[in-house]
């Protein structure tokens, strides 16, 4: 179903657009957007293994990033801004899930037992 809506919307994008100014100007980037949204959707449904999702996100943002600088025109700020800016912002998201344990401290008193044990086991 999301992938009709995204087709429609890219088609009905497209088709205004040019109707309007005789070639594909501002829908290039609307197109972008949506298969970029698209693919971390669907990849937030359908990968099981979050090393995957994170991949996936980190390359598909990265492709979104430098595919809006070269419809800018320029291919300009890509590689010194939006390269490394992206690249650290992703490393904590994959520090914190680094096994999952990381992530979620586990409860400090033991439902059964009743004893306290360390946080991070």
């Amino acid at each position: 179903m999301i992938g009709w809506t995204v087709l429609i919307s890219l088609l009905l994008g497209s088709g205004i657009d040019y109707t309007l100014h005789g070639s594909l100007t501002w829908s290039m980037t609307s197109a972008v957007g949506l298969v970029g949204g698209y693919l971390i959707l669907s990849g937030f449904l359908w990968k099981r293994n979050i090393w995957q999702f994170i991949a996936l996100l980190y390359v598909v943002s990265e492709g979104v990033l430098f595919a809006l600088d070269h419809l800018q025109g320029g291919g300009s700020w890509f590689f010194p801004i939006a390269l490394p800016i992206a690249t650290l912002a992703i490393l904590p998201l994959a520090l914190l899930i680094c096994g999952g344990e990381l992530a979620v401290p586990k409860p400090l008193k033991d439902r059964r037992s009743g004893k306290f044990r360390k946080a991070f086991e």
